[in-house]
């Protein structure tokens, strides 16, 4: 049995921007933000090279699209009511303040991912209706804006939540 104090090795997988070293497996973080990032890299690919006049595969992409919002809005109301408020109590228990504001401004970040993704979603159902030149390349600025949101804050949530979870907050967030 471990305790609080030891060092599990953690996952890293490609294109992983760090690993938090600790006592805490966060495999499951790990592998969920490393599929949206795959997946957000292979949707920028399809709208650049399906063809136009695909109707059949934009309108598969606008289906995929839509359950890979559904997903990442609920990991982030996950992240927003079980991870937010262990890390702000930790932060603020320490006397933290720079790691608050970091915090605050990770959570208004979130607030702008919805709408960005709901940008994504009508330019995806746009293209499955009515494909046109101009409507894709909007699409595809909006998917790289969505791909772009991810690294930063994933590098500075590793960060914060090296060591600041006790055993049962952890079990709490894994079952959220």
């Amino acid at each position: 049995m471990s305790t609080p104090t030891d060092v599990r090795r953690q996952l890293h997988l490609p294109g992983q921007a760090a690993v938090a070293e600790g006592p805490h497996d966060l495999s499951g973080m790990y592998v969920m933000h490393h599929a949206f990032r795959r997946d957000l890299g292979r949707f920028a690919t399809a709208v650049r090279r399906t063809p136009l006049d695909d109707v059949a595969a934009w309108r598969a992409l606008s289906a995929r699209w839509h359950r890979f919002a559904s997903v990442l809005h609920h990991h982030h109301t996950i992240e927003d009511t079980a991870l937010w408020p262990v890390l702000l109590a930790s932060v603020d228990a320490a006397g933290d303040p720079a790691a608050r504001a970091t915090l605050e401004a990770m959570a208004a970040e979130h607030e702008l991912i919805d709408p960005l993704l709901e940008s994504c979603a009508t330019g995806f159902t746009a293209m499955a209706y009515a494909p046109d030149a101009a409507a894709r390349d909007r699409l595809a600025g909006r998917v790289d804006a969505a791909f772009g949101e991810g690294g930063r804050a994933f590098r500075v949530l590793l960060r914060l939540t090296r060591g600041r979870f006790e055993r049962a907050e952890r079990a709490a967030f894994r079952h959220a």
